[in-house]
């Protein structure tokens, strides 16, 4: 495959892209904790571990789509 100039419209597209699924992963991965904490009855304490074992998640999700995103509109 032949690498390609990255160019600026590619940069905003992968960018803005990856803030959107960025920003959705993390209130889908916090809902979800504070859900099951609530579900669970863990109070304040297990909630905020399971908000942030949901964040920790939705970071590695992030990451992932990003890195997946720059192979095929390359802007590094």
């Amino acid at each position: 495959m032949a690498k390609t100039k990255p160019s600026s419209s590619s940069a905003l597209t992968v960018i803005s892209a990856t803030i959107l699924v960025g920003v959705e992963v993390l209130v889908a991965g916090v809902a979800g904790g504070w859900a099951l904490a609530g579900m669970f009855g863990l109070g304040q304490i297990g909630a905020w571990v399971l908000e942030a074992a949901g964040a920790a998640l939705a970071l590695y999700i992030v990451v992932g789509f990003f890195r997946a995103a720059n192979r095929v509109e390359p802007i590094v």
